[in-house]
């Protein structure tokens, strides 16, 4: 009976390999973007972005729900979901992706690490390519990053009516901020 021996052990080995590789977590990410046109500037703020961080791996996800932006003006707001990003039929963006190269990130050792970071983001339903250098900071064993990066409307099939076209720009500048701690 030397199966039930070995089953056991391969068990014991997997949950204590997944025991001592620490993930860390951020349930309260920021986003923001930024529309420069040439009839009116549009902002808006999300502070409850989901983000998961697996060092061992270099794997990064983020999931925001679209209704969480917040705009200045209540009718910007009531626009970008209703007409553009039609949040009730999308109600999330996400993104997963690695780091290209892992071995530029060391948790373990304080400090500031550039890296890029690869893989798909998520928007009304369309998927894209995103590459992008991602800041990283390590200090007691917590982890912030930051990036910005910029993403064309188009490419998400977001439909801007010809009567606001000058109020909306083609590229939108889009910001994230995330402080990641050890999660269990």
């Amino acid at each position: 009976m030397r199966y039930p021996t070995l089953t056991a052990f391969i068990i014991f080995a997997i949950s204590f390999n997944a025991m001592t590789q620490t993930r860390y977590m951020d349930r309260a990410g920021k986003a923001s973007f930024f529309s420069e046109a040439p009839l009116e500037n549009i902002e808006a703020h999300n502070d409850q972005v989901l983000s998961l961080l697996d060092p061992s791996s270099g794997e990064i996800a983020a999931s925001m729900l679209m209704k969480s932006f917040q705009f200045k003006k209540a009718l910007m707001q009531e626009h970008f979901n209703e007409k553009y990003i039609e949040s009730d039929k999308f109600p999330k963006a996400t993104f997963k992706g690695k780091i290209v190269d892992k071995s530029k990130l060391d948790i373990t050792k304080d400090g500031n690490y550039s890296v890029e970071v690869e893989g798909e983001i998520t928007i009304h339903g369309e998927t894209q390519p995103l590459k992008t250098k991602v800041d990283f900071v390590v200090k007691d064993k917590n982890i912030s990053a930051n990036s910005t990066f910029n993403l064309r409307v188009k490419d998400f099939k977001i439909t801007i009516p010809s009567l606001v076209v000058k109020n909306i720009a083609e590229v939108v500048e889009v910001k994230v901020a995330f402080n990641y701690k050890p999660s269990s």
